[in-house]
């Protein structure tokens, strides 16, 4: 029986001694090369995806240096969406498999030695808008797998009991829920440290910006990737785990085989940014949230509100209805959407999050003052905000799968996404219900939607060209991305 963490009274794990915390489950699957060899292995991406499955396969693998990660920033990688000063996890969603999934990954949260140390069970407390039902489904879902933590909390008396939150709005709000069995993490470091035990086991992590895939016609295969700087890296699979960057590294590829609109990486998953704001907070401050046991906040669809560690002293507010896209014109003449520089923000956003998010919650640590700094979190987006885990099915691109499309709630299943994505690799079915999830949409696919964005606000979000949200501010250029 599993030994789980103890927490203290500021919601902090107790570590607990080596030999009794158990390590993260390792794959399910019997070893796949036995007798032969193992074949070599490019990861592309040190974000969630890449990370996660560099570290489960360097569980099974006997020769863990034939795998090999990159990216185009050292661990851990600056731009990744994995890569933040806080994100949450938790298990509150009202689509069951994802809800499965969740429960699954909460886990090695608690208690495994790479990621415990960074995760903060603090609990997550959700307003729910007015007219929507998503409290209610989320509940359902819950009892449907047995049992519920989440407690109804009368919209009157949430400051009564967290005095932090004194002073925020209940307009537009008919309810709320806390479900103690959630927190946040330190995801910058917890990201690294799961790459550090994959590179402890063997695993060779190499960094350089990844410009296009290297596609052999004769074999209709891709056989590995260029850098900016003319390095080639050559592997028997490759693993796209690119995130925003996506569409960017296979359009070449693209390109070349003459793919239509329909048949291309950038209709399955598509760069899009969400704005955050930091606010820096005083050590006594930060005393004062963890004396109140200060939960992650979710004010709705509009975004939320992240408590601040004693090492970065930073609340982070994040704008949900910020949708941003950045379409670029190739010299095909396809369009795809490629990340911007993540700390220049369009100036009407940032009025726009202090207005509806950060002015109205816990206002006595943002009211009247300015972020620390502004970021936009890019990430791949889908449709339906189901994850991309499956093979290219275009049977000239073997070797190549594809890890992407986290739409900004995959960060929490960091700890087990990589088990899942190994499958695909060795062609091992992960269930009828989440290769059909995660399999590449065809037009005519009825797509079940997740929106686990959009059911918080039971809402559309609408994306917006990243030019046009400058020219309102009187900018005519978009910044490419600074590393």
């Amino acid at each position: 029986m599993p030994v789980f963490a103890k927490y203290g009274l500021d919601g902090r794990r107790v570590m607990q001694p080596n030999n009794i915390a158990p390590n993260p489950k390792r794959i399910d699957i019997d070893h796949p090369h036995e007798g032969k060899p193992e074949p070599t292995v490019l990861i592309i991406g040190a974000g969630t995806f890449g990370t996660s499955t560099a570290y489960h396969l360097a569980q099974f693998y006997k020769d863990p240096s034939r795998i090999t990660v990159i990216d185009s920033s050292s661990s851990a990688p600056k731009p990744a969406a994995s890569i933040d000063v806080n994100r949450v996890i938790r298990t509150d969603y009202a689509n069951k498999l994802y809800c499965d999934l969740a429960c699954e990954t909460i886990h090695p949260w608690f208690w495994s030695e790479e990621l415990g140390p960074y995760f903060h069970k603090v609990g997550w407390l959700m307003y729910e808008e007015d007219g929507s039902n998503l409290k209610s489904r989320i509940k359902e879902t819950f009892e449907g797998r047995g049992s519920t933590q989440a407690q109804d909390i009368d919209l009157d008396k949430i400051s009564s009991r967290w005095s932090a939150m004194d002073g925020t709005s209940n307009t537009g709000f008919q309810s709320a829920y806390f479900n103690p069995e959630a927190g946040w993490c330190d995801a910058a470091q917890a990201t690294h440290a799961f790459m550090l035990a994959a590179e402890k086991r063997g695993v060779r992590r190499e960094t350089g910006k990844i410009v296009d895939l290297i596609w052999n016609r004769t074999k209709s295969r891709i056989e590995g990737a260029r850098t900016l700087d003319g390095r080639t890296f050559e592997a028997d699979e490759i693993v796209l785990a690119a995130g925003p960057w996506t569409s960017q590294i296979l359009s070449p590829t693209e390109d070349e085989l003459g793919l239509s609109p329909d048949a291309r990486i950038e209709c399955q998953v598509q760069a899009t940014g969400l704005v955050a704001a930091y606010y820096r907070v005083s050590e006594a401050e930060v005393s004062q949230l963890d004396n109140f046991q200060m939960p992650v906040v979710v004010y709705g669809g509009l975004g939320e509100i992240i408590p601040p560690s004693s090492g970065n002293q930073l609340m982070k507010y994040a704008n949900s209805r910020s949708g941003i896209i950045n379409t670029k014109k190739l010299s095909s003449g396809a369009r795809i959407s490629v990340p911007a520089d993540q700390y220049e923000v369009p100036e009407c956003l940032k009025q726009e999050t202090k207005a509806m998010i950060s002015e109205k919650v816990l206002p006595q640590f943002a009211r009247g003052k300015e972020p620390d700094y502004w970021r936009i979190c890019w990430d791949a987006q889908s449709p339906t905000e189901d994850f991309l885990i499956c093979r290219h099915p275009d049977q000239r691109l073997k070797g190549l799968v594809l890890a992407t499309g986290g739409s900004f709630h995959s960060y929490k299943f960091l700890p087990v996404i990589g088990k899942y994505i190994a499958n695909v690799l060795y062609d091992t079915s992960n269930g009828e219900e989440k290769d059909k999830a995660w399999g590449w949409k065809s037009a005519q696919d009825k797509w079940v939607d997740v929106h686990e964005r959009g059911l918080l606000s039971h809402k559309s979000v609408v994306k917006t060209e990243l030019k046009d949200l400058f020219a309102r501010d009187g900018r005519s250029q978009v910044t490419g991305p600074r590393l």
